[in-house]
């Protein structure tokens, strides 16, 4: 499904100016319209940090700053 949406919206997205690509992007955005990952995560990756449930780790590439 996502990659039917991919496919369908990136030659739209670079049809246009790069100003509205970007202004139109972040207005689907705004409205909800974007792919969902709908997967079940697996509960080996839940972690309990400081008493707060993590169902999944989350990593940042180094330089993210």
């Amino acid at each position: 499904m996502i990659g039917g949406l991919v496919e369908l919206t990136r030659p739209m997205l670079r049809a246009l100016p790069p100003e509205e690509a970007h202004d139109l992007t972040i207005r689907l955005l705004e409205l909800g319209l974007y792919p969902r990952d709908l997967s079940v995560d697996d509960p080996i990756l839940s972690q309990t940090l400081c008493g707060l449930y993590v169902p999944n780790p989350v990593g940042i590439a180094s330089g993210f700053d």
